[in-house]
């Protein structure tokens, strides 16, 4: 009971933290049932407190704190979907936001298999990188008859999902990791994220 008193505590703190950066970062969400390399918004991802505030420019990222993968798992056995995506309880999964002008790096938007996350081992200092697969063909941009600098410097939001272990090949173990997002420039926030066999 006070386990769960100080958890609760812990994560308030953090939200309202959070919260003073602009963005929110949800905890009471099903991360094992987020897709895999998919650009869209889930109950994981981070949540920009004003929905139509330009004042964020950056990367942030959310995942559960602790996650537990059943003894003698095996995610060679675990379904991979032609998307990519990963069904069942071997997951470690990164929900996303990214919020930049449209025009950054010359990417006309297309963020969210372009962005890199990094997981650090605190044990060994391994690192392990990886994007978004990309699933069918990149949809055609819209063709824009006033191509004006107004349009290209439009801030635009795009969100990206990326299963760690699928995507990254981070091994199923017990360790601690050091977890961020990068774009270019832009670097996210951390987490600290504890994998655990029970």
């Amino acid at each position: 009971m006070l386990t769960s008193f100080l958890a609760s505590c812990a994560q308030l703190k953090e939200e309202q933290k959070m919260n003073n950066n602009f963005f929110t970062l949800p905890q009471n969400c099903n991360f094992l049932v987020t897709v895999n390399n998919s650009a869209k918004a889930n109950e994981c991802s981070p949540i920009i407190d004003d929905a139509f505030s330009n004042k964020f420019k950056g990367i942030v990222i959310n995942s559960a704190r602790s996650i537990e993968w059943p003894k003698n798992s095996d995610n060679r056995n675990s379904f991979v979907s032609p998307n990519g995506d990963t069904k069942g309880p071997i997951k470690f999964m990164i929900s996303g936001l990214i919020q930049l002008p449209k025009n950054t790096l010359d990417l006309d938007g297309d963020f969210s298999h372009n962005v890199v996350v990094v997981a650090v081992n605190h044990q060994n200092t391994k690192t392990y990188s990886g994007k978004m697969n990309r699933s069918g063909f990149k949809s055609p941009s819209p063709i824009i008859f006033n191509d004006d600098e107004s349009n290209k410097s439009a801030i635009t939001r795009k969100y990206f999902n990326v299963d760690l272990i699928a995507n990254l090949d981070v091994p199923l173990a017990e360790a601690t990791y050091t977890v961020y997002a990068t774009l270019g420039e832009f670097k996210s926030n951390e987490l600290v994220v504890t994998t655990k066999l029970k």
